[in-house]
């Protein structure tokens, strides 16, 4: 399964979408289409993460392509597969999903998948949101605080007699 995380910039501003992905079998390659549902912004990057390092990754016009030459592989697992850097046109609320979507295995045998949708809000004037970034939900495109900040729900466990205790 691929889902598509949420963003909250400034018009004129770019903001980041993380492209998730669920799988259980090896993946050699993928492609898909970024679309914004009031269309208020573009596709201007691609970026790997972990999972894609080596790849070779390509963005135009909404599509994005991802594939190694080397055969390296999207091990099972989850998380982000690729960054997208998303440039703010105009100010509203857009879904941000993913169309057209193309999974391929390391024969190049196409994989079921499905997909969530996430969101991609363009303001006209300053965001609201924890602008500590030591707080476990720290928003990089906050400009203002609004005293969310928090800075227990990451910390782990804290019972120094549990098993899974964090030092």
């Amino acid at each position: 399964d691929m889902s598509v995380g949420d963003a909250e910039v400034n018009v004129g501003d770019t903001g980041v979408l993380e492209i998730g992905l669920v799988n259980e079998d090896p993946v050699a390659g993928f492609q898909f289409t970024v679309s914004l549902s009031p269309d208020i912004g573009s596709v201007v990057s691609v970026t790997e993460t972990d999972r894609t390092s080596g790849f070779n990754l390509s963005t135009n016009n909404g599509i994005v392509i991802g594939f190694s030459l080397t055969g390296d592989v999207i091990v099972p697992g989850s998380g982000s597969i690729v960054v997208l850097e998303v440039e703010a046109n105009s100010a509203g609320n857009a879904d941000a999903c993913l169309n057209d979507i193309i999974l391929s295995d390391p024969t190049g045998s196409s994989m079921l998948v499905e997909s969530t949708c996430g969101s991609f809000t363009v303001s006209d004037g300053p965001i609201s949101g924890c602008t500590d970034d030591t707080a476990c939900n720290y928003n990089p495109n906050a400009t203002t605080d609004d005293g969310s900040c928090d800075f227990e729900s990451c910390v782990g466990c804290t019972d120094p007699d549990a098993l899974n205790y964090d030092e």
